[in-house]
């Protein structure tokens, strides 16, 4: 039976001295997928994305890239994006590239073709400088490319730019994935795991709180506004609805949302069952943007 992962996370933890970057974070990444880690600044994406690169050592669990005997194979088949575009300012971009070419070790590299990849051909004896930032950030996944890699990982990728750098980069980053190349992000942007991923895990403060479908984790799901005369006594009957997702307090209300349908007098009766008069049950629909700031508040 064929293994539909790419990559399998287990466990993994990291310290910096009193600081818990990672506590135990554990998901498996499925090939064909744009797959997103979605979380605040300080969540421990860059860490876990350096983990798995081998750019930084864990302080225990592991990663296991499926399908490669040694580290080193995995490597060559990656292409990396984690920090700010770095090149030679006074250099032009077929000669960043034939530096990067010459550190990475690639054999005839072909800077035409990822030049023209990345709708920078036309410029390729532009120097750095004279790019714009969304330019600057593509020649990056140009340089991300060369080795012509299976998975490529992006921290961050539209950090910084304006609304038409972003819309490149999300439009490249999709055409990559129709390629068949495994695509690993991390972002702070809900709308942008939204709009490109195909899966999300998301990390509060080192922990995994959710992961899974983008279409499963962050979906528009009912949700119900509750009061009773006993506040308490509702929290706890919520809690113990066998199809209760997540109860929350809003104001002066319980915000409850559930894996599945329920409808207003299913969950009216229920309370009265359970010896509670609601005075307040509202159904609403919890935004994709709500959804996330609930499960990682």
């Amino acid at each position: 039976m064929e293994n539909n992962t790419v990559l399998s996370i287990s466990n993994l933890k990291k310290n910096y001295g009193a600081i818990q970057a990672l506590k135990g974070v554990s998901f498996d990444v499925p090939k064909g997928c744009v797959y997103g880690i979605l979380g605040p600044n300080g969540s421990g994406k860059t860490t876990l994305l350096g983990i798995v690169l081998d750019v930084l050592k864990s302080n225990g669990g592991t990663f296991d890239w499926i399908g490669y005997t040694r580290a080193e194979d995995a490597r060559k088949k990656q292409g990396a994006l984690l920090e700010t575009p770095n090149f030679y300012h006074y250099l032009s971009a077929v000669d960043n590239l034939k530096i990067v070419a010459e550190l990475k070790q690639i054999k005839n590299p072909n800077i035409d073709g990822v030049l023209k990849r990345v709708s920078l051909l036309e410029r390729k004896n532009s120097k750095f400088q004279t790019y714009s930032l969304g330019m600057k950030q593509r020649l990056a996944i140009a340089s991300a490319l060369l080795s012509n890699p299976e998975v490529i990982v992006f921290d961050e990728p539209t950090n910084g730019l304006d609304p038409e750098g972003i819309a490149e980069i999300r439009n490249l980053i999709k055409e990559l994935s129709k390629e068949g190349r495994i695509i690993i992000m991390a972002s702070h942007l809900l709308d942008e795991v939204e709009k490109v991923c195909t899966h999300v895990a998301i990390l509060k403060k080192g922990e995994l709180i959710s992961e899974g479908p983008v279409s499963t984790i962050l979906k528009d799901e009912p949700t119900y506004e509750l009061k009773a005369e006993n506040m308490e006594a509702l929290h706890t009957a919520l809690q113990n609805h066998p199809n209760i997702s997540t109860v929350v307090k809003e104001d002066q209300h319980w915000i409850a949302s559930f894996t599945e349908k329920v409808s207003a007098a299913a969950i009216n009766q229920y309370c009265f069952t359970n010896n509670i008069a609601i005075s307040h049950l509202k159904e609403n629909n919890l935004s994709l943007e709500k959804t996330f700031l609930e499960l990682i508040k």
